[in-house]
Order: C-alpha cells, then sequence, then structure tokens
C-alpha cells in the first residue's frame, strides 16, 4: 500500500493538470465546451479499456459484494441527509432536489475508478472490485434514482424504459460484462490485447483532470455559501466517515474494502449535477457543489490512504 507521502505526488499531479485545464479555459486556447469531447474520450473510450483491463488482468474478490453493500450505504444515508438538510435550510424544491442528489452520488466512475488504479493498481483485485462496485452502486442508481428524484423535485421531463436502457448500456458497461466474462472463464489474454487496453486506460486521468479544470467555474459559490458548504460536508465529510465506520465495525481487509474506502472520497459525479438541471433542479447550484467537492477531494484523499494504512487494509 502507498505511504502518505506516494499520494502527495499524485495529488500535485492533479492539481497541476487542472491548473492546465483553468489556463486553456481563461486563455481561451480551449472553451467550457470542448470538455465535452474530453469526456467522450473517457467514457467511450479510455475508461472502458481501463475497466477492461483491470477486470480481464486481475482477479475478482467474492467479497466484492460487501464494497457494493457499503457503497450502497453511503449513497442512502448521504442522499437522505442532503434532503433533509435542504428543508431545514428552506430551500425552494428544485434546490431541494440538487442538494440531495449532489450530496450523495459519487464521481466513483469517471474519477474514483482511475485513481484507485493509480494509487493501488500493483495490488490484485482493487482496481477490478472500482469498477465493479462503480457499475452496481453509482451508475445504476445514478440512472434511475437520481433521475426519477431529478424528475419529482424539477417538475420537467419524463423518464422512458429507453432512457433507463441508455444510460446502463454504455461503452463502460460492454467492457465490465467482457472483462467479468474474461475473468470467469479464467481466459489468458495475449499482451497485445492487454497492453493496448493498459496504455489507453493511463489517459484516463489526465483527459477527465484537463475536462474538469475546464469545467470549473467559481461563479455563484458565494451567493449560495451555506447550503453549498452543507452539501460538502455531506460528501466529503459524512460520506468517508460511514465507509470508514462500515469497515470497522464488519472488520473488512482487503482490495474490496481498500476500493470502497477511496471510493467514499470521491467528490460529487458532474453526471448528478448535468440531470439535475436536465429535469428542472437547480444546476448552478449543482455545478457548483461538483467544484467545491472536487476541491476538497485534495484534502480528503490523503486522509482516507492514512486511515487505510492505519487500519492494515491490505497486510
Amino acid at each position: 500500500m502507498p505511504a502518505n507521502n506516494s499520494v502527495a505526488p499524485l495529488l500535485i499531479g492533479f492539481f497541476i493538470i487542472l491548473g492546465i485545464g483553468q489556463w486553456l479555459r481563461l486563455s481561451r486556447k480551449l472553451e467550457a465546451v470542448h470538455s465535452e469531447i474530453l469526456d467522450l474520450l473517457v467514457t467511450d473510450v479510455t475508461l472502458p479499456a481501463l475497466a477492461f483491463y483491470a477486470l480481464a488482468g486481475q482477479r475478482i474478490e467474492k467479497s466484492v459484494l460487501g464494497g457494493v453493500g457499503i457503497a450502497w450505504t453511503v449513497l442512502l444515508i448521504t442522499l437522505l441527509l442532503g434532503f433533509m438538510m435542504s428543508r431545514v435550510l428552506k430551500l425552494n424544491r428544485p434546490s431541494q432536489g440538487t442538494m440531495g442528489i449532489c450530496s450523495s452520488f459519487s464521481n466513483t466512475g469517471f474519477l474514483g475508478i482511475p485513481i484507485v488504479y493509480m494509487l493501488y493498481g500493483s495490488v490484485p483485485g482493487t482496481a477490478g472490485a472500482a469498477v465493479i462496485i462503480n457499475a452496481a452502486a453509482s451508475s445504476l442508481p445514478l440512472y434511475t434514482l437520481a433521475v426519477a428524484l431529478a424528475i419529482k423535485y424539477g417538475g420537467q421531463g419524463t423518464f422512458s424504459g429507453i432512457d433507463f436502457l441508455k444510460g446502463l448500456f454504455t461503452p463502460v458497461t460492454l467492457a465490465l460484462i467482457i472483462g467479468v466474462a474474461f475473468n470467469l472463464c479464467k481466459v489468458v489474454l495475449p499482451q497485445w490485447v492487454l497492453t493496448p487496453a493498459q496504455l489507453l486506460g493511463g489517459a484516463t486521468v489526465p483527459l477527465v483532470v484537463i475536462s474538469l479544470g475546464l469545467r470549473l467555474n467559481f461563479k455563484g459559490i458565494r451567493e449560495r455559501l451555506i447550503p453549498l458548504l452543507t452539501a460538502t460536508l455531506i460528501k466529503q465529510g459524512v460520506a468517508p466517515l460511514i465507509a470508514i465506520a462500515i469497515v470497522v465495525i464488519f472488520n473488512m481487509h482487503g482490495p474490496v474494502a481498500l476500493a470502497a474506502l477511496v471510493l467514499s472520497a470521491m467528490p460529487t459525479s458532474m453526471t448528478s449535477a448535468i440531470i439535475a438541471s436536465r429535469y428542472g433542479c437547480d444546476g448552478t447550484m449543482g455545478s457548483a457543489i461538483v467544484v467545491l467537492t472536487t476541491a476538497c477531494t485534495g484534502i480528503i484523499l490523503p486522509i482516507i490512504v492514512a486511515v487505510a494504512n492505519y487500519l492494515h487494509i491490505i497486510p
């Protein structure tokens, strides 16, 4: 497992690349709209390659269901807290929807899987566990529960079975299915298959962070500081604490517990903010929560790594 000082270079590199994305935006060499092109490369090419490599090239732990359980527990508790606090703060209904959704749904796929791979790619089964946890406890509820809540609180749009299938059957999902199939059948893939997947997957983090840098916009934060800080505290404070408590109470160890802990520290999913905005909730507030929670990741992640080391999650 990496020591705390080995996380520092990753975080420094993260913020340097994030700064490059901001510089490209502020210098108008690229616009925020160009982040959509980078997102397409990630979601349709590099992230599926990373997921396939992680699943086909590493063993899958049977205990992965425990990691899925941790993620679902964290999601549901923070979701309830987000909606409860939005009512305490007397927000309007669209803002309540945004606060509930963006306090709970994490960027486990776009950012979490690559970070788990970069930190713990050498620990067999960790990256594969992250892929499965993301699919079962992030992507699935994001395109079902989050959409239903956004429609309820935003009052716009409808959600059909076709929309549900489109949300689930993505290139990442296909890569997951193929990777799991090869893994369960114990197919040993040649290096000329695994190496391109590894190289493509390695491009995920730089593309993701540049895209985030292009999107970062600090407008609107000051006007809604208390709700934004409350949502950030739930997402980046309460969520990791719940995950740590479950791991300690049930004495969980191994790559699955490690992956679940790291994923609990991920910021709000940009997709959740997009879903909230699309169905009539407060899109500006959602984007601001994404900005604040992403900034806090640099603080929370080293703490999670330190806790994992202290608890000897990986002996």
